[in-house]
C-alpha cells in the first residue's frame, strides 16, 4: 500500500497521534465526512455503507451495534474512500479495508508496546482491557496480532476457536465498548429547517422520528 493510503499518514495528516482516537465519528467529521445512523429495521442488521453525494463522502452506520463494532465499520468504509481505485485488482478490496480499519484504530506501534514482538498465548482478560482502552473489539485485537506476526497462525486459529466456542464470535464478554453518536447531520438537517430549504415533517423523517418530537427537540421541550 503506498504510504499516502496507510492508516499512519491519516493519522499525521490529521494530528492523532499514535494512541487511541476518543470519538472516531468526531473526527471524521472534522475532516469532511458526513456520518449518519441508518434508520433501518429489516429482517438482518446492516453494518454500514459508503457513497459520495455531490462529491461529499458519507457513511451510514447501521442502527444498534456496541460501540467497537461500529467504530470499525467506520473505518472500514472510511477506508473505501482512500483505497477505492487505488489497488491492484488482485487486492480484495474488503480485506484491504477491514485491515486498514484495524490499522487506524490501532497502529503497530501500540499494538507491539501492549502485546509485545511475539507471543504463543493472549489472555481474555488482556484482550477485554485493550479493547475499552482503544474501542477495537477483542476479535479485532486478535486479528491485529496475527497480521502483526505477534501470533502466529496456528495460537489465532486455536484462539478463534475458542471464541466460537463460548460464543464471543456473536456476543463478546463483559461491557460494551459504548456507541457514538454522529452530529453533523442533525445541525445540518436543524440549519437546513431554519432556513426553509425542508419543512417540519422532512426534517423530522431525515432524522427518523415524528413531528412531534422534533417539533419538542427543536424547541427544547422535551419532557
Amino acid at each position: 500500500m503506498p504510504s499516502s493510503q496507510r492508516p499512519e499518514s491519516v493519522r499525521d495528516a490529521w494530528d492523532l497521534g499514535r494512541n487511541a482516537i476518543p470519538n472516531l465519528l468526531d473526527e471524521l467529521e472534522e475532516h469532511g465526512i458526513l456520518v449518519f445512523l441508518l434508520d433501518y429495521d429489516g429482517p438482518s442488521q446492516v453494518d454500514g455503507l459508503c457513497a459520495r453525494v455531490d462529491e461529499r463522502p458519507v457513511i451510514g452506520l447501521g442502527p444498534g451495534w456496541p460501540g467497537d463494532r461500529q467504530r470499525f465499520t467506520a473505518a472500514h468504509e472510511f477506508g473505501h474512500f482512500i483505497l477505492d481505485d487505488r489497488l491492484s485488482s488482485a487486492v480484495d478490496m474488503e480485506d484491504a479495508c477491514n485491515r486498514f480499519a484495524g490499522a487506524l484504530l490501532v497502529p503497530r506501534t501500540e499494538v507491539i508496546e501492549h502485546l509485545g514482538k511475539e507471543r504463543k498465548e493472549l489472555e481474555p482478560r488482556e484482550l477485554y482491557r485493550l479493547k475499552h482502552k482503544y474501542g477495537l473489539s477483542m476479535a479485532g485485537w486478535l486479528h491485529r496480532a496475527q497480521e502483526l506476526d505477534v501470533i502466529s497462525d496456528s495460537t489465532y486459529e486455536d484462539l478463534r476457536r475458542q471464541f466460537d466456542r463460548r460464543g464471543w464470535h456473536e456476543n463478546e464478554p463483559g461491557d460494551d465498548y459504548p456507541s457514538q453518536e454522529p452530529s453533523l447531520f442533525e445541525e445540518l438537517v436543524y440549519r437546513a429547517y431554519s432556513q426553509d430549504i425542508i419543512g417540519e415533517s422532512k426534517a423530522a423523517e431525515l432524522l427518523g422520528t415524528s413531528s412531534g418530537q422534533f417539533y419538542r427537540r427543536r424547541t427544547m421541550t422535551e419532557e
